[in-house]
């Protein structure tokens, strides 16, 4: 469980708080080890600014024994903590860190992450302290088959850089629209590559020439369509102001249900490609789609991601494959799949 500590300040400075989210984060089972993808929400309620000075993560077993402690801080010529997505927070105010803390050898058995941040005022010699502790459960989720076939290049994934796993959604459009989660903290955005590594061939502004235009998307395991959209222009574009809409943002897509209790999310699919309808039970393998540019798509390409609900107001589940290799013909350890990586999809 989470368990949120508000520290006691000095002077006339208001309490600072901090939570890990999400509250149930999953060591999910890399390829190299375990990572542990979440986000740190500090908050001020005071009345002047604070500026982070330190982040650190106690890394703790299921015996509470301690077995790692790590920290981002001013020391050094470039410093780590100039890292941060965010260096200070603002008075009566929040900002979401994207906590760099994720990754963590496999022999490591993370079981609790005890994180402490130091804050201060400027020109001001203290130190304000806010803590959170959270609980991580098991990866132990079933391997599924791939959602497309042939040479497929992760071009995004979830790493500590890419864009899914860097969701803010306290900017206001954001958090005006409803957002509070990550749906996308565990997904990808899948294209086709030929075997020198080429995605497209001629001008890359006409989808017909990449090599994932009109590809078949595949439930990657058996399951109900619960949410589904066919009839958006596969045209690159996205209208914000569309955003309150759940899934708006993938333009064409199918969401299924999985006995399991999860959900799939296959996003920018080719306008009137898919041959389903709300309601309909597929077995995994049945094509849903085709592979488009509609939503905000920057060329043709899948979204695909797991989460805990029908919509992108969820929170993600982490996804392992079965049956994939690399091109060399070696298995991918975990059927773990991230930003960068090629495989080969049976």
């Amino acid at each position: 469980m989470l368990a949120i500590i508000a520290a006691v300040l000095l002077g006339t400075v208001g309490p600072v708080r901090m939570e890990a989210r999400p509250l149930h984060p999953y060591a999910e089972r890399t390829g190299s080890g375990v990572d542990v993808a979440g986000d740190l929400l500090l908050m001020n309620d005071g009345d002047e600014p604070l500026g982070i000075d330190e982040l650190a993560v106690e890394v703790r077993d299921a015996r509470g024994r301690l077995l790692q402690r790590r920290e981002w801080n001013g020391n050094g010529t470039s410093p780590s903590i100039a890292m941060l997505n965010a260096r200070s927070v603002p008075a009566h105010g929040k900002v979401l860190i994207f906590n760099p803390f994720a990754h963590f050898p496999a022999d490591v058995p993370v079981a609790r992450l005890d994180f402490t941040a130091a804050l201060s005022r400027q020109g001001v010699d203290e130190r304000i302290e806010a803590t959170s502790s959270v609980a991580v459960r098991a990866d132990d989720e079933p391997a599924v088959r791939f959602p497309l076939r042939g040479r497929v290049l992760a071009w995004d994934g979830h790493d500590f850089a890419a864009h899914h796993r860097r969701w803010d959604y306290l900017i206001p459009v954001l958090a005006e629209a409803g957002f509070n989660s990550t749906a996308a903290r565990y997904s990808l955005d899948l294209i086709l590559v030929d075997e020198q590594g080429r995605r497209s061939r001629g001008d890359e502004k006409r989808n017909e020439n990449w090599l994932s235009w009109g590809a078949p998307v595949l439930a990657v395991a058996d399951g109900r369509v619960v949410a589904m959209r066919s009839d958006q222009p596969d045209d690159r574009q996205f209208d914000v102001a569309t955003v309150k809409q759940p899934n708006a943002m993938y333009g064409n897509y199918v969401v299924l249900a999985h006995p399991d209790g999860s959900y799939s999310m296959y996003g920018h699919l080719q306008q009137g490609s898919i041959p389903l309808a709300v309601g309909a039970s597929v077995k995994a393998g049945t094509r849903i789609g085709r592979i488009g540019a509609s939503g905000s798509a920057l060329f043709p390409h899948l979204h695909f991601q797991r989460m805990d609900g029908p919509n992108d107001r969820s929170e993600g589940v982490p996804t392992h494959f079965l049956g994939l290799t690399r091109p060399g013909g070696q298995a991918v350890a975990n059927g773990f799949v991230d930003s960068g990586d090629l495989v080969i999809a049976p």
